[in-house]
This record gives structure tokens, sequence and C-alpha cells, in this order.
């Protein structure tokens, strides 16, 4: 009985203990350099709650190595500018290709009230400076799933729901 009980707890956890999205509501590829490499960023973000927060799941790729941690996004308006803060939620990276140790990255985006990227920066624990982002340019639906198929194999359970929000995004504009 114990041993169900103890199994039934690790699979619960398993399950609602990660944080990564499950229904995501907003994607977003990004990119800043450091003086060893260029880092690729897809940022992805569930629908913002109440408190104005998200659940977010970053991807890094880097030098033939991509690595995943995830992040709550806040979001705040300030002075006609949406500022969005996202901060991993522990330091646990999951390496989904190559080999690697890697610091999480905290994130601070500036946007427009349209909600067009106007800068941001990157930084992660070990820094003292913040790296410059560049929000990275997708203007037909087969560039946007040019660029996730640079983080995401289709056998993932997110690619489906990504590939339904980079197309209904495309339909709506």
């Amino acid at each position: 009985m114990l041993y169900k009980l103890t199994f039934l707890w690790c699979m619960l956890l398993s399950i609602f203990g990660t944080s990564q999205v499950r229904n995501p509501d907003g994607v977003d590829f990004l990119e800043f350099m450091t003086s060893d490499f260029k880092y690729e960023v897809m940022l992805i973000t569930d629908k913002i709650s109440t408190n104005k927060t998200s659940e977010a799941t970053i991807r890094i790729r880097y030098d033939d190595r991509i690595v995943e941690f995830y992040s709550i996004a806040e979001f705040e308006l300030i002075d006609d500018s949406i500022f969005i803060n996202v901060i991993p939620k522990d330091q646990e990276v999951k390496v989904i290709k190559g080999t690697s140790t890697y610091n999480p990255d905290t994130f601070l985006l500036i946007l427009n009230e349209e909600g067009n990227f106007l800068k941001g920066e990157a930084t992660d624990k070990n820094s003292t400076t913040g790296n410059k982002l560049k929000f990275t340019t997708a203007n037909t639906f087969t560039d946007q799933l040019r660029l996730l198929k640079r983080f995401y194999e289709s056998d993932d359970p997110l690619y489906p729901k990504i590939v339904k929000l980079l197309k209904d995004e495309f339909i709506l504009e």
C-alpha cells in the first residue's frame, strides 16, 4: 500500500509539479549575444491570469544545444509601455539537445501598447550586466514554422498546439 501511495504521489508531482505551458497563448522568438555565443530564444506563454502573470516555457538554442526551463511572466502597464519580466521558477534546466550546464536567464521585455517589441535584455544569475535582446522577425507562417522547428520536434506534445497558435495568428491578421 505504501508503495502504491508513493508511486501515485510521484506521478502527481510529475504531472502537476512541472510548470510547462500546457495551452500556449503567446510565442515570441528573440536572440542575444555574449562574447561566447549567439543565443536564440523561444518564449512561450499561457493566458495571462487575473493577477497579471502567466506560466512561461523558455527554450534556448546555442552552439547546437537546446535547453529548456520554466518561468513566470509578470505583465505591467507603465506609461504607455508594457513591461514583461520573465523570472525562472527555479534553477532546474532540462537539456533537450546536446550536453550542457546552463543557468536560467531572466528576461525583461518592453513593448508598446500595440504589443510591438521596443527593447529588452537577458541576464543570468552570474552576470552583473544584461545582454541586449533582439526580436526575431518572422513575417509569414512559413517563417514562424521554420523558427519553431529550430526548437521543437514534431513529436513534442506542445508542437501541434504551437503550430495551431501560429496559424491562428496569421489567419486573424
